[in-house]
């Protein structure tokens, strides 16, 4: 993904882990934020992505984290592995 976060997504990228619950407007970039959020926990903090939950309220947005996911952790989605 070749996407440079605004500061604000950066602010929610780099937030510690915990709950984190982001409210914006359609078309924003929260799904793409979420899945770099995503990312960059399992990659500093070694999650096992199976543990890891993204919750999305559309099946576009579902998908587009999927893709997005399995691009930025391609070591983490194995074929047939449920992301």
């Amino acid at each position: 993904i070749h996407v440079i976060p605004t500061s604000q997504q950066q602010d929610v990228i780099s937030a510690p882990l915990e709950p984190l619950r982001v409210a914006a407007a359609a078309g924003t970039g929260k799904t793409t934020t979420k899945a770099m959020r995503l990312s960059h926990l399992i990659t500093t903090h070694d999650l096992d992505p199976e543990a890891c939950l993204g919750i999305t309220f559309t099946n576009k947005a579902a998908e587009q984290l999927e893709s997005t996911l399995r691009e930025t952790l391609p070591d983490h989605a194995e074929e047939g592995r449920v992301v």
